[in-house]
């Protein structure tokens, strides 16, 4: 049975992120739902690591003098100050990410700011890193603009990075070797194994402990997703189709076949007939099936030269790329290939249950 806890327990409605009494405890994000009473008031303050993203539930709150109400959705980047007072009574739901401890500092008379270059907004001074500690000069970006700049920069100039940090790294390798066998090096990294092995192993033991729970849950969430993404169906009617014929699980077909997921995808759209979709892909019913109504008909993925043509092995047989070429399939009326006796035996695809 599911375990239930109560708002009453946690901290100021944070119910999930790095604190005591959460539901869970985890650094990467935090969530709280908020109740306030008309007039409350929190006084201006800002986050240094942490982007904040709030929900107004219902009622209406002022920030920084601006009027914000219920679906409205207010995000906070690090370093940028805020005030907040009710208008009304109000409920809202926050996330703040990382779950940063001690991260929530007020500003005062002395606060200095600064306005980014980049994203234009205004911040505290703290948000934009030391361009000179003597003189306290400041960069005119904030960091988190610095970051973004930084990754630009990376992904411009990747390979000739990555060449200078080899170089670098044959230059120094006895002082690399030198520091990875200090005292200090060898207990971080006795640390850092020791949170692995204790993660894996609860992993584990929690695996053990809720199993038949955990696979319910998989075989549920894998059914909903084959309703709503039809990648997913695309991979598992085919998949299911080649096991039956070469008995082979847990490989997968697309490294063999000369397309991917998203190819055949498009390229089966443009054969749809107008009362075709990827919803009504599967198998014919003639219980359901109505002449007259193309809201009850079905489409299998049919073969124009029949997989019993084939004659092959394994997925790398030319035979095999042949059957599954996309000139050879093509979306097909589920009841006119029951009629048409399945063309000499040949099996075309529905969306078949997951065992």
């Amino acid at each position: 049975m599911a375990i239930v806890y109560s708002a009453k327990d946690t901290i100021k409605g944070w119910f999930i992120g790095n604190y005591d009494k959460t539901v869970l405890n985890t650094w990467k994000f935090e969530v709280a739902v908020k109740h306030y009473k008309k007039d409350d008031y929190e006084q201006k303050h800002f986050h240094l690591k942490a982007i904040e993203a709030t929900i107004i539930i219902s009622g209406s709150v002022l920030i920084n003098g601006e009027q914000f109400n219920a679906d409205d959705i207010i995000l906070i980047d690090p370093g940028e100050a805020i005030d907040f007072k009710c208008l009304t009574d109000v409920i809202t739901s926050v996330v703040k990410v990382p779950s940063e401890k001690n991260d929530k500092f007020l500003t005062t008379v002395d606060t200095k700011y600064k306005i980014c270059t980049s994203c234009g907004l205004k911040k505290v001074h703290e948000a934009f890193n030391f361009k000179d500690k003597k003189t306290g000069r400041r960069d005119s970006i904030c960091n988190k603009c610095y970051k973004k700049v930084q990754h630009e920069h990376y992904l411009l100039h990747r390979d000739e990075i990555i060449e200078k940090n080899r170089e670098y790294a044959l230059e120094h390798k006895e002082q690399t070797a030198a520091a990875r066998n200090t005292e200090e090096a060898k207990t971080r990294r006795k640390q850092s194994r020791n949170g692995a092995l204790a993660t894996k192993l609860y992993s584990k033991k929690y695996y053990e402990e809720n199993k038949e729970e955990i696979i319910k849950k998989s075989i549920i969430a894998k059914k909903e997703k084959l309703k709503t993404d039809p990648i997913a169906k695309i991979k598992h009617a085919i998949g299911c189709a080649i096991r039956k014929v070469l008995d082979k699980k847990g490989e997968s077909f697309l490294p063999h076949l000369e397309y991917t997921a998203d190819q055949f995808k498009e390229y089966i759209e443009s054969l749809f007939e107008p009362w075709m979709k990827w919803e009504n892909w599967g198998v014919y019913n003639r219980d359901t099936w109505n002449d007259n109504d193309n809201s009850t008909w079905t489409w299998n993925l049919d073969h124009i030269k029949p997989q019993s043509h084939f004659k092959y092995e394994s997925m790398d047989d030319p035979e095999f790329k042949k059957c599954w070429a996309l000139s050879n399939l093509r979306p097909y009326s589920a009841k006119q290939n029951i009629l048409d006796g399945n063309r000499k035996n040949n099996k075309s695809l529905g969306i078949e249950p997951i065992k």
